[in-house]
């Protein structure tokens, strides 16, 4: 399980420049509009990997910059964004690795305004494919990290799944149901322990 997390903080080279067309175009602009208008989601979501990797659990997301996931047993870990740092946590190990969120693909989901067609970000294809409109992008920060794919519903923009690869060819994928917008979710929810805290110390 652990190798399928790292899939979400693995470099991925960029592909080639990609022009869009008008449909392509008015897309993405449907999307930043109706995405930037949403503060909150939370939902429950399923997880797999292309090696047979499996896991579900329960994700928040608060705009800027804050997600969660809770993996349900047999998994015991935990993702938490708090805005800055992206913090996984394994009860059974008693571990704690962080990375910097700007690293992280799922960052381009959490901004205060999100952007589709800013400069530091490359769209490498938009495509509608059975009922979801589906957008294929990577950031160029240097410091950015990641390659994803993104699926929204073609008709109402809800959520459907997201794809993570990484350059060695794992391909995780994470579907999403049960999706409540603009919940009351608690900034609890968003804090990372220190690890000396977890500890008792």
């Amino acid at each position: 399980m652990k190798r399928l997390l790292a899939a979400f903080f693995a470099l991925v080279l960029a592909g080639p420049a990609f022009a869009l067309n008008d449909l392509q175009q008015a897309d993405l602009k449907r999307i930043t509009d109706y995405w930037n208008s949403i503060k909150t989601v939370q939902g429950t979501f399923s997880q797999v990997d292309s090696q047979g990797g499996q896991a579900t659990g329960d994700f928040y997301i608060r705009k800027p910059g804050r997600f969660r996931f809770d993996y349900k047993p047999p998994e015991q870990l935990t993702v938490i964004a708090d805005g800055y740092t992206v913090a996984v946590e394994d009860k059974k190990l008693e571990t704690q690795d962080r990375y910097p969120l700007v690293e992280t693909p799922l960052s381009m989901l959490v901004d205060e305004n999100i952007n589709l067609q800013r400069p530091d970000l490359q769209i490498l294809d938009v495509a509608r494919k059975d009922g979801a409109v589906v957008v294929h992008m990577k950031s160029l920060k240097e410091d950015a990290q990641g390659e994803i794919l993104i699926a929204f519903n073609q008709d109402d923009l809800t959520l459907r799944y997201w794809v993570v690869r990484d350059p060695q060819g794992t391909q995780v994928t994470v579907r999403v149901a049960d999706v409540k917008l603009q919940a009351d979710i608690p900034a609890s929810k968003f804090f990372i322990k220190a690890q000396d805290e977890d500890d008792g110390r």
